[in-house]
């Protein structure tokens, strides 16, 4: 530690930029590129210390008093922690007998006080995958609540394990199913 305390080379004591460094931030924008098809720049990505700093920095950015975050049971506890903690509102909507997405449950659920539908695929506690019809599916519903409030309602994907799939099953990105899309990762 000594050696690098005496470093005297331009920028080696300095803090990072609060996104992060440039060249991280790029490298998992390339990666990103490579692995959906779709094009990430940097710009696209901000990095924090793992995926519970990621889903507060974006829900502290979100969500104003009493805005609605719709989960899925069951769900990882700490969503209503988060939730409340900025102010949101938490409704849990429930999943059919296989733990997938009850969409026609979650549509009687969406009000112009949603903000936030969050996701958790593979799903920690249950490990089930939500297939890509299911997230198409989630998108179009989406989509057709904001035109009948006239509001945005931003899908997130707490992915922490979307590479621990078993059976070979592809993961589906939901990317190109809804415009205001935020990924999180690990």
């Amino acid at each position: 530690y000594l050696k690098l305390a005496q470093d005297t080379a331009p920028g080696m004591h300095r803090y990072m930029p609060n996104a992060g460094y440039t060249e991280t931030r790029q490298a998992v924008a390339e990666g990103l590129s490579a692995e959906t098809g779709i094009t990430f720049s940097m710009g696209d990505v901000v990095m924090t210390c793992g995926a519970a700093a990621a889903l507060n920095v974006v829900l502290k950015s979100l969500l104003d008093p009493g805005d609605e975050v719709i989960f899925f049971a069951p769900y990882f506890v700490e969503y209503g922690y988060y939730t409340d903690s900025h102010g949101g509102i938490s409704v849990v909507a429930p999943t059919d007998e296989s733990f997938q997405p009850d969409l026609d449950a979650l549509e009687s659920l969406i009000t112009p006080r949603t903000k936030v539908v969050l996701i958790n695929s593979p799903n920690n506690p249950s490990g089930v995958l939500y297939p890509e019809s299911s997230i198409r599916e989630l998108g179009n519903l989406i989509r057709k609540k904001e035109v009948q409030f006239g509001t945005e309602i931003f899908l997130i994907s707490d992915e922490p394990y979307r590479r621990i799939i078993f059976d070979g099953l592809p993961y589906p990105h939901i990317y190109t199913h809804h415009n205001a899309s935020i990924a999180i990762h690990s």
